[in-house]
């Protein structure tokens, strides 16, 4: 799958070497499915762009995106995202059973929580796969500017931000896939000067 130049210009911009810079998206942690509110069996599908609101008839959010059964609400300071059907209908349209403060703090949470996982399963040797789980390799070492360093299994080794790593089914797993980050590291090989070894 060929990436839009635009995001592979992202991709390409914290590499040394191979280091990629991790998408926008990527840097919002989900929170915790709330508990619908009002009259959520009658409640339809949310629209993209709807404002969603807290049992006070405070604004939470907007929903950014719906997916897959998930509705991503962006509050302005986070993304969470939240099971379509625990958002039910209250006075005001869409709603759901936090107030903002409510999911910020839930979105912080689970973000402070995944990322002491992370870090905790950065350990030499242990496997990198990709978002549509290809193992593209392991890992060497977290090096002293912080890049975890992965020996690939085809290629050298590339030097990544920990930022574009994530958990996923209890192991090691880059944000992009397979296919992404191979033409990611490829740009980035011929772009970089043959003088600068990888770690």
């Amino acid at each position: 799958m060929k990436l839009p130049s635009t995001v592979l210009s992202s991709l390409l911009a914290g590499m040394a070497v191979a280091a990629l810079a991790a998408p926008a998206q990527a840097q919002d942690a989900p929170a915790a499915a709330p508990a619908a509110a009002a009259t959520p069996a009658a409640a339809a599908t949310p629209a993209v762009g709807a404002t969603v609101y807290d049992p006070q008839g405070a604004e939470v959010g907007k929903i950014a995106s719906v997916a897959n059964g998930v509705a991503v609400i962006d509050t302005g300071a986070n993304k969470a995202s939240v099971a379509v059907e625990s958002i039910g209908t209250g006075t005001q349209g869409p709603a759901i059973g936090y107030t903002r403060a409510q999911l910020d703090a839930a979105v912080a949470a689970a973000s402070t929580e995944a990322a002491a996982a992370l870090t905790a399963a950065l350990v030499a040797g242990a496997e990198v796969k990709s978002q549509d789980g290809v193992a593209v390799g392991t890992i060497k070492e977290v090096n002293a500017s912080g890049r975890v360093v992965i020996n690939r299994s085809s290629g050298k080794p590339v030097a990544l931000p920990k930022d574009t790593l994530t958990m996923k089914d209890g192991g090691v797993a880059l944000l992009f896939t397979a296919a992404q980050f191979e033409e990611a590291v490829g740009k980035s090989a011929l772009a970089a000067p043959a003088s600068q070894p990888g770690k």
